[in-house]
């Protein structure tokens, strides 16, 4: 479970499908009028509360819901006085995005010069086929444009494909499981701290 403040009216919850799993919920049946699913905004505003401070303090609240990964993420916000509603076209990014590296130092680079983006990685794999280093990245909804200046810096797009993906976890050396780009550039950020 994720839970960023992204302003002191809005909120995002993320729920992978282990979290829905132990809430007992699915996105299917998420619902206001379903009495479980209030319980569980119920929780969650509760925990966001304790967390990062979030209150509604009894003043409507707008509750959107996206599925994404087995899981769902969540928006909470408060309605500001006079606010219109603003419409966001959400783009289906349930792919993983891959890139190639020519060398090992290009991945340390990029792990490096990306540590402020990682809020916008679920997962990345770090795969070293043959001399080349395969990064399998999932985005929690869209990567930034930041984001991808800086991959694109150090490593080239590699078009999806199912088949190289399954290739790549029969057959390749996984170096770093899971959170393969967190993992590293958090080590590099304690070894080199900024000034």
């Amino acid at each position: 479970m994720n839970i960023e403040l992204i302003d002191k009216n809005r909120l995002v919850v993320v729920l992978d499908d282990y979290d829905m799993k132990s809430l007992d919920i699915t996105y299917e049946k998420f619902s206001w009028a379903d009495s479980k699913s209030r319980n569980v905004i119920s929780k969650l505003l509760t925990i966001a509360k304790y967390k990062t401070g979030f209150s509604t303090n009894n003043k409507k609240l707008s509750i959107e819901t996206i599925p994404q990964f087995g899981g769902c993420v969540i928006f909470f916000t408060v309605p500001k006085k006079n606010n219109k509603r603003k419409i966001f076209k959400i783009l289906k990014s349930s792919q993983p995005i891959i890139y190639g590296f020519d060398n090992i130092e290009d991945v340390l680079s990029f792990c490096e010069n990306i540590f402020k983006c990682l809020h916008e990685i679920k997962s990345s794999i770090l795969f070293k086929e043959n001399n080349t280093y395969i990064l399998i990245t999932r985005p929690i909804s869209l990567f930034s444009n930041h984001f991808k200046a800086i991959i694109s810096e150090y490593g080239n797009k590699i078009s999806y494909n199912k088949l190289f993906l399954y290739y790549l976890n029969e057959s390749s050396n996984k170096l770093c499981d899971n959170n393969a780009i967190s993992y590293i550039s958090k080590i590099l950020h304690n070894k080199h701290p900024p000034a």
